[in-house]
């Protein structure tokens, strides 16, 4: 618990001790005071138990069971430590005052502690759950004042609003992670009492004029369900950008997920630039510092390759290359050496630098840095993807149907649970075989034909690409 504390904090917490208020065990104080020496680790040989207790105790025989109870006391000390110091830290304490003496019928103190306690809730920024429950408890305080009836009815009011308010924030707030567990594992939710909320939201829309993000919520859920053209996610994304000052960095960090599983799920939609929009995503989330781990300061593995890829396929190397100077310190994994060299690799290929970007992905060794097997499949394909393609841009026909024949091996030799996530790569592989066999043969009429085929399918991956590739072999065929 102490490995917690600040240089300040332990400071604090000696004074906390000697304060005869919080403790009359003047040896807990000195076991702390033998102990500190060894902040912030405590890990000494010198912490040993019988070397702790000649100090407390010098000359007297070792006893275990009187030096437990007071590594306990000291322990419980410390609980009552970061409990108060918590409590002073934020509004809880103007709360609990209030309450004090409300209880204690202090009323005319009581008032002059809500006025300046109103006028602190005022001056915040960001109305959030965290905002809305003081104001509905302040309210709660003021109809205990006021025996006047009109002032009675308008806190009243004023406290239902919000504690309407506070409620469809949590709710709405929560109900995202239905959607992303449907999305996940394709279970869907009674959303009866859902859709209730968002017709009783429509109706009362003028009462939630004042809560940006409330309104950036059921913006979201119309946009998750129905962004058939993509307007309804830029509305969202708008309300969003516009009110970005008042929404604090937790409930930003939650709209961004939001906004990206709306993307997830329009990718489909023609008329929506699934690549675009999400890279914009991730610019801002590196923008506002929100990417990586607010507790460890780390980067999920998975959001590195995201960003990576997004980058690429917009050809955006100079992104690219910021992001990994500025994060690849901080990605979660076990192996640094190889992620180093599939970051380089993307940028050796967004550069149209194909041959250094082959020779760096023939030295890239799979099997050292994953605990996943799906973030080890995705990034093996990456890798896999990349020399096939650096094959084909340079001419090595050869190694590029090797290439194609290795990956296609690796694709179909796991179980039959993972033939879905490999079929879209086999597809492109097959599809871009046909290419390049047509290309050799000088076969115009087949890859018109090629083209043409690929165009019919449902979105697949390199879908794009290929499609692009046919077009420059016409091109310099016509």
């Amino acid at each position: 618990m102490l490995r917690t504390f600040s240089k300040k904090e332990l400071i604090s917490f000696e004074e906390f001790l000697h304060s005869p208020f919080h403790n009359k065990n003047s040896n807990a104080v000195k076991l702390f005071l033998i102990i500190k020496k060894f902040a912030p680790e405590f890990t000494n040989e010198m912490l040993g138990k019988e070397k702790v207790w000649s100090k407390l105790y010098p000359g007297k025989s070792f006893n275990y069971g009187v030096l437990k109870n007071l590594i306990f006391e000291l322990s419980k000390l410390a609980e009552n430590f970061m409990a108060v110091t918590y409590l002073q830290s934020n509004d809880t304490y103007d709360e609990t005052l209030i309450a004090s003496m409300k209880e204690r019928k202090i009323f005319g103190l009581m008032t002059k502690k809500i006025n300046s306690f109103e006028k602190k809730l005022d001056e915040e920024t960001s109305i959030d759950e965290n905002y809305l429950i003081k104001k509905f408890r302040l309210s709660e305080f003021k109809i205990g004042l006021f025996s006047n009836e009109r002032l009675y009815d308008e806190f009243r009011e004023e406290a239902q609003k919000n504690l309407v308010k506070y409620f469809l924030i949590k709710y709405f707030a929560g109900i995202f992670n239905f959607y992303v567990d449907y999305n996940n594992r394709g279970r869907d939710f009674d959303k009866e009492l859902l859709n209730l909320l968002l017709i009783y939201f429509r109706d009362k829309m003028k009462m939630f004029s004042d809560t940006p993000l409330l309104k950036i919520y059921f913006s979201a859920l119309e946009a998750l369900d129905d962004n058939s053209n993509g307007k309804l996610y830029h509305k969202t994304y708008k309300l969003f950008r516009d009110n970005h000052s008042v929404i604090n960095k937790a409930d930003r960090e939650n709209i961004y997920t939001i906004l990206q599983l709306i993307c997830h799920l329009s990718r489909s939609n023609h008329n929506f630039n699934y690549n675009l929009e999400n890279f914009n995503l991730y610019k801002n989330m590196v923008q506002d510092n929100v990417l990586v781990d607010g507790v460890t300061g780390k980067l999920d593995l998975n959001t590195y390759r995201n960003v990576i890829l997004m980058s690429s396929g917009l050809e955006k190397p100079e992104f690219m290359k910021k992001f990994r100077d500025e994060y690849f310190d901080k990605v979660k994994t076990g192996d640094k050496e190889h992620i180093k060299k599939y970051s380089d690799a993307m940028i050796y290929f967004t550069q149209k630098n194909y041959k250094k970007c082959f020779e760096v992905t023939s030295t890239i060794e799979f099997n050292k840095y994953f605990n996943s097997v799906i973030d080890s499949f995705f990034f093996k394909i990456d890798v896999k993807g990349l020399a096939i393609i650096c094959c084909y841009e340079l001419e090595y026909y050869e190694s590029f149907f090797n290439a194609c024949e290795t990956t296609k091996k690796f694709l179909t030799g796991g179980k039959k649970d993972d033939m879905a996530r490999a079929q879209p790569f086999l597809d492109y592989i097959k599809y871009f075989t046909k290419l390049v066999k047509y290309k050799l043969d000088n076969d115009k009429d087949s890859l018109s034909l090629l083209k043409k085929e690929i165009e019919s399918q449902l979105p697949f991956f390199g879908k794009k690409f290929l499609v692009k590739k046919i077009d420059e072999i016409l091109k310099l065929r016509n």
